[in-house]
């Protein structure tokens, strides 16, 4: 019996924290498929970057990924595996496409070492199509980058609230009602005094 419980347990609690991928093809296992930016190949399931823009823009060399929908104030959480042919820095800035202003922008010091890197972050506005973009001109090296497992996940509890969950979420301006949801009620006007 001890067992059961603790297996519904497990299940409850791993059910709450269930995760949604928000991009495809992060392990680059399909090569170059949904992601854009400069040349680069693919290659032993890693994007290779051969050679970058030592001056510039930071983005006259990158690797990006769009089409995500991001719900202000929802958590998401960045993961990447990055290493470089010598020790040299790269931005990652998680934009609003055509507006680009920024959900995240981080900069990250890459050593020879493939490392996995965790930033976990709340989303800024609402925007219908972020971009991921990992910018590594303008940094005065032209040294080689490789990247591997990209993700950007959110919980999947609130990643696209409700406007039936008994929950204030999103940007509802009240439980279930208002924002995109439907208009809350209004308060009722109180009684006027009769003389």
């Amino acid at each position: 019996m001890k067992k059961i419980t603790l297996l519904f347990a497990f299940l409850i609690a791993s059910m709450g924290f269930s995760q949604t991928e928000l991009l495809t093809n992060g392990d680059f296992e399909n090569g170059k498929d949904s992601w854009g930016g400069s040349d680069f190949t693919v290659e032993n399931g890693e994007a290779v970057f051969s050679s970058t823009n030592a001056a510039g823009n930071p983005w006259d060399t990158q690797l990006t990924q769009a089409n995500m929908t991001f719900v202000n104030g929802t958590e998401y959480v960045l993961k990447f595996k990055a290493r470089a042919a010598v020790d040299r820095k790269m931005t990652v800035a998680i934009q609003n496409v055509n507006e680009w202003d920024d959900q995240f922008r981080m900069e990250y010091d890459l050593t020879t070492t493939m490392t996995e890197y965790t930033a976990t972050f709340n989303a800024t506005r609402d925007f219908a199509n972020v971009q991921i973009g990992f910018l590594m001109a303008a940094t005065g090296s032209t040294e080689a980058i490789y990247y591997d497992d990209v993700s950007i996940t959110t919980n999947a509890d609130t990643a696209d609230p409700t406007c039936t969950d008994g929950i204030q979420n999103g940007d509802e301006t009240g439980v279930d009602c208002g924002g995109s949801c439907n208009a809350c009620p209004a308060d009722p006007e109180p009684a006027s005094a009769s003389t």
